[in-house]
């Protein structure tokens, strides 16, 4: 039942280096040795790392800190699972990929999809350790989705920014993405699954559309 959970970061980031990763000058991975340790290995090494200390003041949030309402659960959703998640884990990749600074931009994707496929990946395993064994669609399904979504537009827009090409509009959809996230799961957890879908249907369109604005749509003129 926790496949999709476990597989999905991973998946995800492969994926989107497969596709994108032409859009910003390369495609293959760099070659094995010094090229993939420092844009791969490295930085799954620091990641995995990075993770630990994250988790913990993610755990030293209390239980109660968030009240039972809509606004309760919207906020928990967006400090725990997305914008505040991911904001951190977007601290780490950046300061990484200052270290590669003259690499070429695909190179800096990579290493940006990389932290994040492997913080998400461990965050699965975090929620499957340490959740009970009743797993619910939002868990197992709409969550995750909502995650490698964040996942592949947050390593895009942080790389574009990075470079100069449209970083206002990234970083604007970088904020507006974890809202549409929240609320699909505020909405599910208010017992309202058909907005739920709905909201994360949004998402996904608005993730598009602005993968396409800040990424393909360069590339074709």
């Amino acid at each position: 039942m926790t496949l999709f959970l476990i597989v999905s970061a991973p998946l995800a980031a492969w994926v989107s280096y497969t596709f994108l990763g032409p859009l910003f000058g390369g495609g293959a991975l760099p070659a094995a040795g010094q090229p993939r340790r420092v844009v791969v290995r490295n930085p799954a090494i620091v990641a995995a790392l990075a993770f630990v200390v994250l988790y913990v003041l993610r755990l030293a949030l209390p239980a109660d800190a968030f009240p039972y309402s809509p606004g309760g659960l919207f906020l928990e959703a967006l400090v725990r699972d997305y914008l505040g998640w991911f904001a951190l884990q977007s601290v780490v990749s950046y300061l990484l990929v200052r270290r590669i600074a003259d690499h070429p931009e695909h190179e800096q994707f990579l290493l940006h999809l990389v932290v994040a496929a492997v913080m998400v990946f461990l965050l699965s395993l975090g929620d499957i350790v340490m959740g009970d064994s009743l797993w619910t669609a939002e868990e197992l399904f709409l969550r995750p989705l909502a995650r490698v979504l964040m996942l592949v537009f947050f390593a895009v827009a942080l790389t574009v920014a990075d470079n100069a090409r449209g970083g206002g509009w990234a970083v604007l959809a970088m904020l507006v993405q974890p809202v549409f996230a929240a609320l699909m799961s505020m909405f599910f957890n208010w017992i309202r699954p058909g907005l739920a879908v709905v909201t994360l249907a949004a998402m996904a369109g608005l993730t598009a559309v602005a993968v396409w604005f800040l990424l393909i749509r360069p590339s074709r003129e």
